[in-house]
């Protein structure tokens, strides 16, 4: 089970914030059944102007990341969501770049600069809030688009791989929601409920057992054993297992 939303009731989560300053990369499942309106999914803000956004288009049906320090500056992708369905949104932030993929596809990239004062997460909300569904919402202190394996990091994570499987030492939160909990799995963070939030389907996942999204050494000569698989080396990232 994911986390739903009713806009119409004020439904949002909030939290202190998970991360101060950059680099950040926000990875979630959405399902939203109105297309109309702008929505979020997750925002990192403070007062005023100030926010980090992963926002859901209304009408156009993009996906953004939204920087505002004074002014607002977006990425936003060019292939769009459709309503009533699960979609996977990947957003990264820093100082100077911000990027949205949408469902592994071509990524929109901005590097304009800004640097917002940030001290609270909302899911949902508390503003554009979201009419739908979050899960398995992830927070890394990275740019998980940084290596040279970023194509299959985006796609991997957009075909339901589980977020612990990308640069698991920079993962901060694990939100997977199931059955509504709003602890994450690693321990350090607990949103809370704002209107009333309900337990609501979930995506399909595949969870980590052994295998793991890993870059390989460069070495062409040199073999590898992953989850009990030899493997020959040739410096890509693999989905193993």
């Amino acid at each position: 089970m994911g986390i739903g939303f009713n806009d119409a009731n004020g439904d949002y989560l909030s939290a202190a914030s998970l991360i101060a300053s950059p680099p950040i990369s926000v990875s979630a499942w959405f399902y939203t059944d109105d297309s109309s309106i702008n929505q979020r999914v997750f925002a990192l803000y403070g007062t005023g102007s100030h926010m980090h956004e992963c926002r859901l288009d209304g009408g156009a049906r993009t996906l953004s990341a939204i920087s505002q320090s004074l002014s607002a500056v977006s990425a936003t992708t060019g292939n769009l969501w459709t309503a009533n369905t699960w979609h996977h949104g990947l957003w990264t932030f820093e100082t100077a770049r911000r990027t949205a993929t949408l469902d592994g596809g071509t990524t929109a990239t901005n590097t304009d600069s800004r640097s917002p004062n940030v001290t609270s997460s909302g899911v949902g909300g508390p503003n554009q809030l979201l009419s739908g569904r979050v899960a398995e919402l992830a927070v890394w202190n990275a740019y998980v688009l940084g290596a040279p394996e970023w194509q299959t990091i985006k796609q991997g994570l957009a075909k339901g791989f589980s977020p612990p499987a990308v640069y698991p030492a920079n993962l901060i939160a694990w939100f997977r929601f199931i059955n509504g909990q709003l602890q994450d799995v690693i321990g350090r963070f607990i949103f809370t409920g704002n209107g009333s939030p309900f337990a609501a389907p979930h995506p399909r996942i595949w969870l980590k057992r052994g295998g793991r999204l890993v870059a390989r050494p460069r070495s062409a000569s040199r073999i590898i054993s992953l989850g009990g698989v030899a493997r020959v080396s040739d410096g890509r990232v693999v989905l193993a297992g």
